[in-house]
């Protein structure tokens, strides 16, 4: 069994790639640490809805020729959206999708893009079973090998067993992983998914719709399917089912696979490899570098942009090398945080300004490299005519900050919350509007307004202005300010009075 005191006594031994599963509750983490650094972060949150890779028996809601697209109803948010060339019966939108699709109908569908602000998660038809070396397609007819698994004569006899491996309308993609294996040790693992698949089917048929029938998205399934295959990685997981069925994955391919271990201390297992407070500095818009500059990220619904400052880093010479010097730090710092914070789609990098072509053409050269090691998809167009480099990042799901956060109350996510002094001329100008016999108001008002209010002359020259006497007690934080009651002096003050306990 595995221990705290075990991890800290054998640093000298540490595999190169450490999986970290926090699945004891509801709120599943995990992080995946290279030479001890963290790299990913891989969370599901208790409220997640459908997610990348999960399978769906759902219910037709609309089918819209306009759009060439029929919406899907999966019981988790917003309707799935499904595209007339992701529905296997156009035949790749050759045939009309109402003669394809109607409403009520069921239809079995996986998650190809999760569910994002206002639009409902993408989804297709064609089904995909990763494993640990191939990827099982059952409804695509498809044949493909990486180009990395040797030279064209290898990649074409590796092209001729899937076909002759594959059976009707099969399909199969074989990974650079399968290089080492023997062709048994693939089919072994494409009958395991061809399993695993007719599963999905026995669910679909047995649960009424909608319904999820297979989490192809969770956590432990990623964390199998994308690191349990490398010899050089330890898995240590504190659920001890997950644990067990990480075992059972592993024996899908019975060769060099990564160690499991089962945490089992009283030391919770973030704490741990004291990764807690790391996950906190995710969620920060600031990121400081090395150098003493800092990156300030902000994530908006069109794109993430980034600004690269120089902070407390001088520099030795002039401003020049400074500027680059901090660039290329930032370049690689870039690359990181988009990892580490699962950032997608469009991304603006306001680097800091450089005079020269060579040096902007550094800063590229940087961004590139770091950008390498990214298994996520990413293109970099360089720089545009204001200055920025442009770039994008492959987004399949959320960010990190949007599966851990939730707009504020208080300033609906935008960071900022109204002053007090313009809370207390919005005060006066609704004061000013009430009729002329009111005598006196009662309002609640946040900390903010009622320590204005209290200092200095500020309440008085209320009252002067709107003539009207003002009673005030603190309310909650966030509803700025409201009137309870409006009336004559009297009755205003005996209701402050009983509110206030005075």
């Amino acid at each position: 069994m595995y221990n705290t005191n075990q991890h800290k006594e054998e640093t000298e031994r540490k595999p190169v790639y450490e999986i970290v599963l926090n699945t004891n509750t509801d709120e599943k983490r995990g992080a995946v640490l290279q030479n001890g650094r963290v790299t990913e972060w891989l969370l599901e949150p208790r409220s997640q809805g459908a997610r990348v890779g999960d399978i769906y028996s759902g219910k037709v809601t609309k089918v819209l020729p306009g759009m060439e697209a029929a919406f899907i109803h999966l019981g988790t948010g917003k309707d799935g959206y499904l595209h007339t060339k992701e529905v296997r019966a156009t035949e790749g939108g050759k045939r009309p999708l109402t003669s394809c699709l109607k409403e009520g109908q069921t239809v079995l569908v996986q998650i190809v893009k999760e569910e994002m602000s206002t639009k409902g998660p993408r989804l297709t038809e064609f089904i995909q079973l990763p494993g640990q070396t191939i990827v099982y397609l059952p409804y695509s007819d498809y044949v493909a090998v990486s180009k990395r698994l040797g030279d064209d004569t290898l990649r074409s006899e590796w092209r001729e067993f899937a076909r002759e491996t594959v059976r009707g309308l099969e399909g199969l993609i074989i990974r650079t992983a399968a290089k080492e294996l023997e062709k048994s040790q693939i089919v072994r693992e494409l009958n395991v998914l061809r399993g695993l698949f007719d599963d999905c089917l026995t669910e679909a048929a047995e649960q009424k719709a909608p319904s999820l029938v297979f989490a192809g998205g969770s956590l432990v399934l990623q964390a199998a399917r994308d690191y349990a295959h490398n010899p050089g990685t330890e898995i240590v997981c504190d659920n001890q089912k997950d644990a067990a069925f990480l075992k059972r994955w592993l024996g899908m391919n019975p060769s060099v696979q990564a160690a499991v271990r089962h945490h089992t201390g009283r030391e919770g297992l973030f704490t741990a490899y004291d990764l807690e407070k790391k996950l906190e500095r995710v969620l920060e818009k600031r990121a400081w570098l090395k150098s003493g500059g800092f990156l300030v990220i902000e994530e908006t619904e069109a794109m993430t942009v980034i600004d690269v400052n120089s902070g407390k880093f001088t520099g030795k010479k002039d401003l020049a090398d400074t500027a680059v010097k901090v660039n290329l730090e930032a370049a690689a710092a870039v690359a990181e945080e988009l990892r580490l914070r699962d950032l997608g789609g469009i991304v603006m990098i306001d680097f800091i300004d450089m005079e020269d072509d060579a040096g902007r053409a550094a800063v590229l050269r940087a961004l590139n490299d770091a950008l390498k090691k990214d298994r996520t998809k990413t293109s970099v167009a360089g720089f545009t005519s204001l200055g920025l480099v442009e770039m994008t990042r492959k987004k399949a799901r959320s960010s990190v900050a949007d599966r851990m956060l939730e707009s504020c109350a208080v300033c609906s996510g935008t960071g900022q919350v109204r002053s007090r002094e313009s809370l207390a001329a919005a005060l006066e100008r609704e004061l000013l509007a009430l009729p002329s016999d009111t005598e006196a108001v009662c309002i609640s008002a946040n900390a903010s307004l009622a320590s204005y209010l209290e200092s200095g002359s500020n309440q008085g020259d209320l009252e002067k202005r709107t003539g009207k006497l003002v009673f005030f007690f603190r309310g909650e934080e966030g509803e700025g300010y409201s009137l309870r009651l409006t009336g004559d002096r009297a009755e205003v003050e005996g209701f402050w009075r009983r509110s206030t306990g005075r």
